[in-house]
This record gives C-alpha cells, structure tokens and sequence, in this order.
C-alpha cells in the first residue's frame, strides 16, 4: 500500500468515525424537531372556595342571629304562627291571662309606631326611595353576572359546568339603605318598649320557641335569596323538577277522583 492511500484511508474512517459519533445527536434533534415544543398545562381554573354546606350556613346564621335582636314584625309573626288562639293553634300553649297581655300591648304598639312615623315622615320615604333603586341596581348586576355565567358555563368543559352548576351562591348582603331604615324602625321607642313588653308576658320555654321560629324564617328568607341565581344554572334541574309537580298534581287529581267515586253498599 503506498503512502497516499494510506493517507485517504485513514481520513475516510476519520470521516466515518465522526459521522458515527453525530448520528444519535442528529436522530434525537430530528425527533425534537417533530415532536415539538413541550406543553406545559396552565389552563387549570383557578382554585374556587368550597361551597358552604347547610349545617355552616346555619351556624353562620346562629351567629348573627345573636347579633340582630328580633324585629317587632318577625315578633308579630311568630305569634300568629304559634300563639293565635283564636285560630286554635296555640302552639305556646298561652293562657287567656297572656293572651289579653298581647293584645294590650299590640294595641298600644300600632298606636305608637303610627306616630313615631308620622313624626318621620321624610326620613322613612327617603330611606324607602333608597331601597328601591339600590334594589333596582342589584338585580340589573346579578342579572348581567347571571348571563355571563351562563356564557362561561357553555364555553366550560362539561365537569367544569357541573361544579358551577352545584355552586350555590351566597345570598345578597343588605343594602346600606334597607339597613339604616331597619334600625331606624328598631331603635324607636315605640318597638323597643314593646318588645321589651312582650318579653315579660312569655315563659322562658315559650320565648325560647319564638327565637327558633324567627331564626327558621330567616334561615328559608335567606336560602330563597339564593336560589334564583342558583336555578337559572340549573335548567335541566328545574325542568325535571317541573315534570315531577306535574306527576304529582296528576296523582292528586287521580286520587281525589277514586275517593269521591260512590261505593256500593
């Protein structure tokens, strides 16, 4: 062999060599280069607060149950749910010496409460104009925070859309103006003298059975608050549930006919 070729064969396995040691290096560039860039997950929603369940919606309403006194209406209508005599339903088992006691102070109270608005005429209408527009307002938001919920909720993956539907909101706080016209109500002496009034008519039992009714009737005010924005992402739901009063309205009527059938002697 002479110098020459020599000398070519050793550069062609230096070439063969290092095409050699590149090959893997350009194998696994040609699989990034198809595979792509690599995904990197950041579409998860946001973390959302776990909704309240019913047993932490009540101890939360226990708790400010304690900081809001009874109101005379609520008083008012606790006593017809639970202590009218005349209807028969005397649930609090009042005695006629209690009953004539609430009647005198009603009286007094309706006579008192009468003046005491007169007297505040200006400041009642204009607390009650305030309501009504801040009312007004509130329901023009949720009504536009409800459509574009309902948008979101088409747009959403499917489990995405169960959870909000399942998501009960939290009822609407109380507007500065319909609190300011409560206190205003239940600060004046008028209420004041007559619940502090009533309270000496009744037995600590008896009085113990006003509180949980009162505290009942605002737990339902609370959750019906909540449950229209609840409802419209739920149609299926409210659907299903309307087909169900249907069948049940059905059932009755199918009863009532079988009981008014005459029977044969």
């Amino acid at each position: 062999m002479t110098r020459t070729n020599t000398i070519t064969m050793l550069l062609s396995l230096s070439a063969a060599a290092g095409l050699a040691m590149a090959q893997p290096a350009t194998k696994e560039s040609d699989n990034d280069l198809l595979r792509g860039p690599d995904v990197v997950e950041n579409s998860a929603r946001p973390d959302r607060p776990e909704p309240m369940s019913e047993e932490e919606r009540e101890a939360k309403m226990r708790e400010s149950f304690e900081e809001r006194p009874l109101e005379m209406r609520e008083m008012s209508v606790a006593l017809r749910a639970l202590g009218n005599i005349r209807s028969g339903k005397n649930e609090l088992n009042l005695t006629d010496a209690q009953n004539d006691q609430i009647q005198a102070i009603m009286k007094t109270y309706r006579e008192d409460i009468r003046a005491f608005q007169q007297e505040n005429m200006v400041q009642i209408r204009q607390l009650r104009e305030k309501v009504n527009k801040e009312r007004r307002e509130r329901l023009e938001k949720e009504q536009a925070e409800r459509e574009a919920a309902q948008k979101e909720a088409k747009d959403a993956e499917p489990a995405d859309a169960m959870q909000a539907a399942d998501e009960r909101p939290e009822p609407p706080a109380e507007s500065n103006a319909a609190r300011q016209l409560r206190e205003l109500i239940s600060n004046s002496p008028a209420v004041k003298t007559a619940l502090a009034s009533l309270r000496k008519v009744f037995s600590d039992e008896q009085y113990d059975m006003i509180e949980e009714h009162v505290f009942k009737s605002r737990l339902r005010a609370q959750g019906q608050q909540a449950r229209p924005d609840n409802e419209d992402r739920r149609p299926a739901r409210r659907e299903m549930d309307d087909t169900e009063g249907v069948r049940q309205q059905m059932r009755e009527r199918n009863r009532r006919n079988r009981d008014s059938e005459p029977v044969d002697d």
